[in-house]
């Protein structure tokens, strides 16, 4: 009897606790779901038929006066049909990250997911309970065309993944105006003379369409004016005066197509940052032993070259501010660098003993914000198509080249210690230094290849 009630409190708490970690909505451990809206049901598969549940608005067009306005959006089983759990989010066409912001209007139902580090980028239950409506208020944070897809959890063997976003969107509706006036005057013919007969028409038509359009174009307005003339002569029993018909047609469409503006571009951030640190690291080692030579200047040139190319990338490109700060600082870093190097070469002793220290320290703080700028392009990367690769390949580099520093301070001791009995040119041969240092520089050489072409098999 004991050991029956053992067993059914341990499986009874296992139960209970795995009830409460998904009936709950509780995802913010689960940062992939944002994306992907899964249902993990002991591998049970969704459902391929139509949902018995709906939201409405399916979809939804922005305007530039509609940003942060608040819109409602509902959830809504049909008929003898409920759900006890759902998560609902705002995707723009061909983007799989979360838009936008949600508002609860029923705590008691409903809780706001956790998406990319913001809260309120999705909506989760709160429990079980069965449920035929839920509603909510979002809102856009800029202009665009916007799509509402919700996952829904009938039972644990019943559920419905999210709706398919098109790739393509709708562009704005193309009103075309047209305005046609015509005047004509004409003699009616009779056995007594008439006063002549004049008719004016105006004739305003308005047409709207819908465009298919991808790409971002500005407003286009064309107008155009078309007067026509024409007189004839009627055959008449009687001679009437010509008949003259004037015609004004005034034709105006507009029309503007604008789809979402590009997110940006990870992978030549990236790149650009990968090859700027190539420059810096291969450097590092004449820095330790306090030698500046041509190859520390054109290192540092390149250095500043790429890492000057990534900063404008990323402010053109992106809208991460984090982003463009890292990549300002390890510009400006860059820049005094080289400025160190090629100074280092005219002072006195006393002075470029100082500006050499001077130099390692601006030399290390450089490295430190461009592996920084490197794992936050890595980290937008990975919200982007989930690859983790680069982030991998970008580890195991830096740990051997903090391994290295250690192998270059003996090789400077070690050269030292044989100054006194050898030539330079047999030190150079022999030299530890030497060995490592062409070492260091083909691993460096071929860990970015590697993670460069790991960036753009991700992409």
């Amino acid at each position: 009897m004991k050991l029956q009630v053992i067993i059914f409190i341990y499986l009874g708490g296992s139960i209970l606790h795995f009830v409460k970690c998904y009936s709950s909505g509780n995802f913010d451990h689960i940062p992939v779901i944002c994306q992907t809206m899964a249902v993990d049901h002991y591998n049970i598969q969704p459902q391929e038929t139509e949902p018995p549940f709906k939201v409405d608005p399916d979809n939804i067009t922005i305007g530039p006066e509609d940003v942060g306005k608040p819109i409602d959006v509902t959830l809504n089983a049909d008929k003898d049909q409920t759900f006890k759990g759902f998560m609902l989010e705002a995707r723009k066409p061909g983007d799989t990250t979360p838009q936008g912001i949600f508002v609860l209007t029923n705590p008691d139902l409903t809780r706001l997911q956790k998406c990319n580090g913001a809260n309120g980028k999705a909506v989760t239950q709160t429990d079980n309970r069965k449920k035929t409506e839920i509603k909510v208020i979002w809102s856009a944070s800029e202009r665009g065309i916007y799509f509402f897809r919700a996952t829904f959890v009938k039972d644990l063997n019943i559920f419905w993944l999210f709706k398919d976003v098109p790739s393509t969107t709708l562009a704005p509706p193309t009103t075309t105006t047209t305005i046609i006036i015509s005047t004509s005057t004409s003699d009616v013919p009779s056995t007594t003379l008439a006063p002549p007969t004049t008719t004016t028409s105006i004739m305003i038509s308005t047409s709207t369409s819908d465009v298919p359009s991808t790409t971002l174009a500005p407003p286009t307005t064309t107008t155009s004016i078309m007067i026509s003339t024409s007189t004839s002569d009627v055959p008449s029993t009687t001679l009437a005066p010509p008949t003259t018909t004037t015609s004004i047609m005034i034709s105006t469409s507009t029309s503007d197509s604008k789809p979402a503006p590009k997110e940006g571009l990870p992978e030549l951030y990236l790149s650009q940052h990968l090859i700027s640190y190539l420059s810096l690291v291969v450097c590092s080692p004449f820095l330790l032993k306090a030698s500046v030579c041509v190859w520390m200047k054109v290192t540092s040139f390149l250095s500043l070259v790429f890492s000057l190319s990534a900063f404008i990338l990323s402010v053109i490109h992106t809208k991460q501010v984090v982003g463009k700060i890292l990549a300002g600082a390890a510009v400006s870093l860059n820049l005094g660098q080289t400025i160190l190097i090629f100074f280092l070469c005219r002072p006195s002793h006393k002075l470029r003993t100082i500006f050499l220290w001077v130099l390692k320290v601006v030399a290390f703080i450089n490295l430190c914000f461009t592996i920084a700028a490197i794992y936050f392009g890595l980290v937008e990367l990975y919200s982007k198509n989930f690859c983790i690769l680069p982030s991998i390949l970008m580890g195991v580099y830096l740990a051997c080249h903090l391994m290295s520093f250690a192998f270059f301070i003996y090789g400077n001791l070690k050269q030292k210690n044989q100054h006194q009995t050898a030539s330079s040119r047999q030190i150079c041969k022999a030299s530890c230094w030497c060995s490592c240092l062409v070492i260091f520089s083909l691993m460096s050489i071929a860990f970015t290849i590697a993670l460069e072409l790991a960036l753009f098999l991700c992409d």
